[in-house]
């Protein structure tokens, strides 16, 4: 046991520190633990049907099966509490790693100390507890940078570790694989000749290998060779958001009737609002199983003409920049009374009449006040993060790896607005899930380089009056 704890320094202390804030998120939030929102339903009772979708991947409903009938654990408890534990695990080797590079003397109690007090102010807990794939955004990204890392460096062991640990993270939702293809492109062309040789073939095998996954699943579902069958509802309903469906229904309505036509000028104003009613147009015009032919004609005709393309790529980074300027929690969450779904299956799954009274406090948040404070933090991180690449350039104390993470970090938030915002939705929730833990993080490494160079001034004072 010591010799894995000396392998994988963090991995104790950052269990303690995960079950202590989601202990205190409990007793002192004033809310339920679990939080949860209208797709959580879905993912639950998926979790007991166990059958592919059409619209998401079948891996978090499957986690969620897997350790209440495979582990035998009816709680919900494990579901949050395991990956919140890789993130905080992740946190602290990113921090050490970033630390070391720039020569500051680590502490590890000071580490965890200050990661749990930014998680905390971050507001990152709602995103923790939600039963919801969330979580597993954040830990693709600190996963995909320590596999970077540990493949550069040589380290095996760790590399293998944390590629499982990307893979599964990848696998959670779909909006996932768009990044990792982006990612995949991206370390092809700026890391070709940094990767050894040995490693090349584990290392592509990590990037394909969730695709894989999705689309074997996929597959043998029988929703054919894909990523996600009904891809193209969610793209025509991103089109009737941004008004590019409602252009090509003027023009090619006068050549051709379709389906559609008839509501060409009743198109709604959200993506979700075209989806998701029961009584909405999706579902007039054929719904989930008879719109496959309908919505792959509107999106050939789309891309084929040269205005409407042109259009669709500019209305696609006006919605990626929108969703990089959100940031907040809170947007979606429910009460359990309010999905009939989610109550249904925790009485039976979960034998909920036997702790309601933990699962139904009342929640008092006021996620007006905190995303205002949450975005004011984030701002001045992000020029915190910038000025300190800027500091240890003009040092000379290693700046190439904090750029490097920098960079890192912009690529992929960049991936994930624009796998959400530009292909499904524009929601706060979407974007703060890939930027939160930037503040645990730049918390960390600001009050780290505070002590250093007080440090320095100090031992240069010694010197110059002893």
């Amino acid at each position: 046991m010591k010799v894995i704890f000396k392998k994988f320094p963090f991995l104790l202390e950052s269990l303690f520190v995960s079950l202590v804030l989601l202990i205190v998120f409990q007793l002192f939030g004033e809310q339920q633990l679990y939080v949860f929102t209208n797709d959580s339903g879905a993912y639950l009772l998926n979790s007991i049907e166990l059958k592919v979708p059409g619209d998401r991947t079948v891996f978090y409903s499957l986690w969620i099966w897997f350790l209440r009938e495979i582990m035998g654990i009816e709680s919900l408890f494990p579901v949050v509490f395991l990956p919140f534990w890789m993130v905080i695990y992740g946190l602290s080797l990113v921090a050490k790693h970033l630390m070391m590079r720039a020569q500051i003397r680590e502490n590890r109690i000071a580490v965890l100390t200050l990661l749990a007090v930014g998680i905390w102010i971050s507001g990152a807990m709602w995103i923790v507890t939600q039963i919801m794939p969330d979580i597993f955004t954040s830990l693709l990204f600190l996963s995909w940078y320590l596999f970077t890392v540990s493949i550069k460096s040589n380290e095996r062991q760790l590399a293998f570790f944390w590629g499982i640990i990307m893979v599964i993270s990848c696998v959670m939702h779909n909006a996932h694989l768009l990044v990792i293809i982006g990612l995949f492109i991206m370390n092809r062309l700026f890391n070709k000749g940094t990767i050894n040789v040995r490693y090349k073939r584990i290392y592509n095998l990590i990037y394909v290998f969730p695709l894989v996954l999705v689309m074997g699943s996929n597959l043998i579902a029988g929703n054919g060779f894909s990523l996600s069958k009904n891809a193209p509802v969610f793209l025509v309903a991103k089109m009737a958001e941004n008004g590019i469906l409602k252009e090509y229904l003027d023009e090619n309505c006068k050549t051709e009737t379709t389906v559609l036509c008839q509501f060409k000028d009743s198109l709604p104003e959200h993506a979700w609002d075209y989806i998701w009613p029961s009584d909405g147009i999706h579902m007039k015009v054929g719904g989930w199983y008879h719109t496959d032919s309908l919505y792959r004609s509107i999106l050939q005709g789309i891309i084929a003409d040269r205005n409407l393309c042109g259009e669709l790529l500019v209305a696609s980074i006006k919605a990626t920049f929108k969703q990089l300027t959100l940031i907040g929690v809170g947007d979606g969450i429910i009460s359990i009374s309010d999905n009939e779904t989610i109550r249904k299956v925790l009485t039976i799954e979960y034998h909920y009449q036997f702790h309601s009274q933990g699962l139904e406090k009342k929640m008092n948040t006021n996620f007006s006040k905190l995303n205002m404070l949450i975005n004011a933090v984030m701002i001045s991180l992000l020029i915190l993060l910038v000025v300190l690449d800027v500091w240890l350039k003009r040092l000379g104390e290693n700046s190439s790896i904090f750029i490097e993470f920098s960079l890192m970090f912009i690529v992929f938030v960049v991936l994930q607005a624009f796998s959400t915002g530009a292909l499904a939705n524009i929601l706060m929730r979407l974007n703060m899930r890939a930027v939160w833990f930037l503040m645990p993080l730049m918390l960390v490494l600001v009050i780290g380089e505070m002590f250093h160079v007080f440090y320095i001034i100090r031992i240069w004072f010694l010197k110059k009056y002893s």
